[in-house]
């Protein structure tokens, strides 16, 4: 088996596989004929036996150093390491969020660095590729009260255009992906995140509550992670990966984005003026003027 591992340099790592974009996409690379070594910190069991479980949790590196470990027990050259690991995590960073903004970072950006280092030496000039998933939220300029996530977000687009420097000097090409909202768990986290920021928050209640359906509205279409599948694959089948691949974009984050920043700041506070007189919040105040 390692033979034939090695002969065809067809052997993939993908992190975060058990989640709904990995599972998509392990299940479309097998189909295409890849040797995938599923790598989660809680591995699925596979459907297909070219399908490989491994646990690993990016936050620990003895956990990524047993990964590679078993890594190298099915070949000597990785074809494609696919960094899909991450977390979403909402708040507002005025109140505190600390906590929530080091664990972001932990896993979706010192993680990717961590577990891309460790598999370096099976990855070989020519034939090997790193992809690295971002976000849309990584190319715009941030939203309030989604600080954990944007931030780690946009660390991963700097974190990737650096080791897409570094390695173009190894002959390994580097690809981020920017990418919209898709229906997995991370966009259902998403939602039931804001209903808890809604019931924690001390400042911005009316806020929130005025501003949800700006806030949420992009997280309600949830592509197909099919979708996402057959973008991956044929990123692995180009001879020369892009640097940057965008997919299902929001059209009015990219509207906005072409605001300068004191415009769109501007933006934001005429949208709650706006949704707020169509909006009935009982979190706001009632005046005496009002019940007159």
């Amino acid at each position: 088996m390692k033979r034939a591992q090695k002969e065809n340099g067809r052997t993939v790592l993908v992190t975060g596989a058990s989640g709904g974009l990995g599972r998509a996409v392990c299940a479309r690379l097998a189909d295409r004929g890849y040797r995938v070594l599923a790598c989660d910190i809680s591995p699925s069991e596979p459907e297909d036996e070219r399908i490989v479980p491994i646990r690993l949790d990016v936050t620990d590196q003895q956990s990524v150093d047993e990964c590679v470990r078993q890594a190298q027990q099915h070949t000597d050259c990785l074809h494609a390491v696919i960094n899909l690991a991450g977390v979403f995590l909402m708040t507002t960073l005025s109140e505190g969020g600390a906590d929530a903004l080091s664990r972001a970072l932990e896993v979706n950006v010192v993680g990717m660095c961590r577990l891309n280092s460790a598999v370096m030496p099976l990855l070989k000039p020519g034939r090997s590729r790193v992809i690295n998933m971002s976000s849309e939220i990584g190319r715009y300029s941030p939203q309030p009260f989604n600080g954990p996530y944007a931030v780690s977000k946009h660390a991963v687009d700097a974190y990737t255009d650096v080791i897409r420097r570094e390695l173009m000097f190894a002959g390994i090409p580097v690809c981020k992906i920017q990418a919209g909202s898709f229906g997995t768990q991370m966009l259902t986290a998403a939602r039931s995140q804001y209903d808890r920021l809604l019931e924690d928050t001390r400042l911005y209640r009316h806020e929130l509550t005025v501003l949800a359906p700006i806030m949420t509205g992009e997280l309600e279409k949830g592509y197909d992670p099919a979708i996402f599948a057959r973008m991956i694959d044929r990123q692995l089948r180009r001879r020369r990966p892009k640097r940057c691949v965008r997919i299902k974009n929001s059209f009015k984050l990219s509207l906005l984005d072409m605001l300068p920043e004191g415009a769109q700041d501007v933006a934001y506070k005429a949208a709650l003026r706006v949704f707020g007189w169509f909006i009935k919040d009982e979190s706001k105040p009632t005046t005496t003027d009002d019940k007159e």
